[in-house]
């Protein structure tokens, strides 16, 4: 009501209704407001929808913040190129949502619940384009509902938590190379751990079956090729067999291997820093041992 009755100040016509229309009919109580929220907010989504239809690069961006109640939540918001009527391109940022934080803010939680943003918004936005007769949208909407990408980003984003640790490590200008190493080391061990734990795979397929069940997927693989050498012809009884061992492990040795070659091998190299005058109170005899070369 605070807001109707600033913007009567301006609108004679809204502040005619105000002052004299029956009160049965001004169209003010909680339940009449909410739905016209709704429906303006419906309204500018619809926008924002044929915006992203002109354009065809975006990117999703999430943050959290804490409001007054100390509650935290996740906003997310929609980066495009905009291609104006004048011919110019801009890049466009538009907020979508507030998603609250129910638990935690970590990197898990925020991928999740843009996950989820994901699946309501982005999904029934390309449904909708797709409707409306746009080939992209629609091609897009089927890649995206299969259980193919469904389980790839489940995996993706559990993956993702260890290793954004890392990054966020190797990030920091006063970083030294030695601990950049052992951080990777860290990560490392980690990952080996998951890669066997059968349990963690088994709430990964389990998270992908609950979102891909929302939308009537089922969980399967690709049938084998007899003669063909370059199909993925990966020995499996069930879809979960098949993509542990085509997609999971393939990936997470692939990833564990450019840590340790890119981090770890280079660890004697590393350490050569020692010899700089400033930190030569780190170099131990037991370093001098094991790399006599730094002496020459």
């Amino acid at each position: 009501m605070a807001m109707l009755s600033l913007l009567a100040t301006e609108n004679s016509v809204l502040r005619e209704h105000l002052e004299n229309a029956p009160r049965i009919s001004k169209y003010t109580c909680p339940d009449i407001q909410n739905e016209i929220i709704f429906f303006s907010a419906k309204q500018i989504l619809d926008g924002l929808i044929d915006n992203c239809k002109r354009s065809v690069i975006y990117a999703l961006i999430a943050d959290e913040s804490t409001d007054v109640t100390n509650n935290e939540e996740i906003s997310i918001c929609i980066r495009f190129v905009d291609r104006k009527e004048d011919g110019k391109h801009l890049i466009s940022e538009e907020f979508l949502t507030f998603v609250h934080a129910d638990k935690g803010s970590n990197a898990e939680e925020l991928t999740t619940k843009l996950l989820e943003t994901i699946q309501s918004v982005i999904v029934d936005t390309l449904d909708q384009l797709s409707e409306e007769g746009d080939s992209k949208a629609r091609a897009l909407h089927a890649s995206i509902l299969k259980w193919d990408c469904i389980i790839t980003l489940v995996v993706l984003q559990h993956i993702f938590e260890y290793t954004n640790k890392l990054l966020v490590c190797l990030q920091n200008p006063d970083l030294e190379l030695i601990q950049a190493s052992e951080e990777a080391k860290t990560c490392l061990s980690v990952l080996n751990a998951e890669r066997n734990d059968n349990a963690v795979w088994e709430a990964l397929m389990e998270k992908a079956i609950e979102i891909a069940s929302d939308y009537g997927i089922d969980p399967s693989s690709p049938r084998t090729a007899g003669r063909q050498q370059h199909h993925n012809n990966v020995p499996a009884d069930t879809p979960s067999a098949y993509w542990k061992r085509a997609m999971y492990l393939p990936f997470l040795d692939h990833l564990v291997t450019e840590i340790n070659e890119k981090l770890v091998v280079p660890l004697p190299g590393f350490e050569a820093q020692l010899l700089i005058p400033g930190k030569l109170g780190l170099l131990t005899e037991e370093k001098i041992e094991v790399d006599p070369c730094l002496l020459r």
